[in-house]
């Protein structure tokens, strides 16, 4: 409910930001048109990656988490141009989620889920001289990285079992698609708002389990990677 809200509260905001600009006058000759940024903000997982079913076997149990972006714009005309990103995603494992599965008690380990992509595409800004209505959808490469996850189980006698799940990582193409804002702090630097719908489909092979030390099994596993980001941060104009 919460994620709903921030995402609804921002695009309100978007929209409010580029009819008040609609009447603003036309960017100068001089004005920037590039940037560079730094953002960061929470990493929302959903659909699958989020899910917490037993009975969804492509569940993730991926919490929601962090982002960071690098990201690039540049107008190559009024108002069409490039753009390219560089981020990087963590999301925590839900540990008290997962123990839910067993039966006996459990105790649950994990390190985070993590998704790194570089992509480049098509970039579009409303070229206010004050505030900007910006959209970019780009598409890239992406490493994903599975958590690994260690189990302890505790019967009634007292009997204990240690499972591990190894942690394996996959690449595969990924995209983004992202609305915001750039508004203007001074000649040289905006502030920059962004909503954006990350999206990955790695294939993890070899991901081995082992009870008491010893194999029991390798498989190949394919996640979908969804997640919603709300960022902020700080861009360098260019000209």
């Amino acid at each position: 409910m919460k994620r709903t809200i921030y995402i609804l509260i921002f695009i309100c905001l978007v929209v409010f930001a580029a009819s008040a600009q609609s009447k603003s006058s036309e960017a100068s000759s001089e004005d920037k048109k590039g940037f560079i940024g730094l953002s960061l903000g929470p990493a929302f997982s959903y659909t699958d990656f989020a899910s917490k079913d037993i009975n969804n076997e492509n569940a993730g149990f991926a919490k929601t988490g962090f982002n960071l972006n690098v990201s690039f714009g540049y107008r190559l005309g009024r108002h069409f141009g490039i753009a390219a990103m560089l981020c990087g995603n963590s999301n925590s494992f839900d540990n008290a989620g997962f123990e839910k599965i067993f039966s006996t008690l459990a105790q649950v380990n994990s390190t985070p889920w993590k998704s790194n992509g570089v992509m480049a595409g098509g970039y579009y800004s409303s070229a206010s001289s004050k505030v900007s209505f910006e959209m970019r959808l780009v598409i890239g490469y992406a490493n994903t990285t599975s958590p690994e996850i260690s189990v302890r189980l505790t019967d009634f006698s007292g009997a204990q079992v240690d499972l591990l799940q190894e942690s394996v990582s996959g690449g595969t193409l990924c995209s983004d698609f992202g609305v915001g804002l750039k508004a203007a702090l001074s000649e040289k630097f905006s502030f920059l708002g962004n909503l954006d719908f990350y999206a990955t489909e790695p294939e993890l092979s070899n991901v081995r389990t082992y009870i008491d030390g010893v194999l029991y099994d390798s498989s190949t596993l394919k996640q979908r990677v969804s997640i919603i980001t709300i960022t902020a941060g700080i861009a360098y104009n260019l000209k």
